[in-house]
């Protein structure tokens, strides 16, 4: 289990993929009945703050996903995001990032 310092680091180490406020989602592929027809998608499942924590996610529950994926959306216009985010970059360690 992470704990906000280890969050927080990896927030600070991380490639964010040129996102602002980057939201890391597991998505997984599920077919999705639409009538007669029907078409196979991928729906978000879990939001991270760090790349690690998805990673982490599907290496612990990918069993239970179809196809799983890491995404990765911004958080620009997330008040609640970004401010908690801000918070977790606010704490300091040996080594990060500035």
């Amino acid at each position: 289990m992470n704990t906000l310092s280890t969050i927080a680091e990896n927030l600070h180490m991380q490639d964010n993929r040129i996102t602002s406020d980057p939201v890391f989602w597991v998505e997984e592929n599920i077919y999705i009945h639409c009538g007669a027809a029907g078409t196979w998608r991928y729906i978000p499942k879990h939001p991270f703050f760090t790349e690690q924590g998805a990673k982490d996610y599907i290496k612990i529950n990918g069993h239970n996903l179809r196809e799983p994926r890491i995404y990765v959306e911004s958080g620009h216009r997330n008040y609640e995001w970004r401010e908690v985010r801000a918070h977790l970059m606010s704490l300091r360690g040996e080594g990060w990032k500035s």
